[in-house]
C-alpha cells in the first residue's frame, strides 16, 4: 500500500472516474498528497485556477489547503530537474521518516536550484 498520492494535474484530472476515486481513497485513507501541476497547455495542462474550479468542492478544502505545496512540472530540460527536485522534496516531507521536518534541501548536482540560474540575460 502506498504511504501517499501524487495527483498530476492535467486537463480532464477532474473528470476522470479513476482519478476522483483514487483521490477519495486517499483523502479517506489521510495519505499526504504531493500535487503536480503540468501549466502547458500544448501538454495537456491549464492554468491553476481551471484546476481549482473544476475540482469537485469535497476535494477543494484538500487539494487546494494554502499550505499545501504544488509542484511546476516543467518539461524544458534546462527546467526539468528542477520539478523532480521540487517534487523529490515533497515526497520526503509526506514521508514518515522526515514528516516531522519543517523543510529539505535536496538539489542535484549542476541542476538549476532557482530560475536565476537559467533565465539568460538577454531575455
Amino acid at each position: 500500500e502506498s504511504a501517499l498520492a501524487l495527483p498530476f494535474l492535467s486537463r480532464g484530472y477532474f473528470n476522470s472516474t479513476n482519478c476522483l476515486r483514487e483521490s477519495r481513497d486517499a483523502v479517506l485513507k489521510k495519505k499526504p498528497l504531493v500535487l503536480v501541476h503540468e501549466h502547458d497547455s500544448s501538454r495537456g495542462g491549464a492554468p491553476l485556477a481551471k484546476f481549482k474550479s473544476d475540482c469537485p468542492e469535497d476535494l477543494k478544502p484538500v487539494f487546494f489547503d494554502k499550505e499545501r505545496p504544488i509542484c511546476p512540472w516543467f518539461t524544458k530540460p534546462e527546467y526539468q530537474l528542477m520539478s523532480m527536485v521540487m517534487i523529490s522534496e515533497a515526497l520526503l516531507l509526506a514521508s514518515p521518516k522526515y514528516s516531522s521536518c519543517e523543510d529539505l534541501k535536496c538539489y542535484l548536482p549542476y541542476a538549476a536550484t532557482t530560475l536565476a540560474h537559467v533565465v539568460h540575460k538577454n531575455v
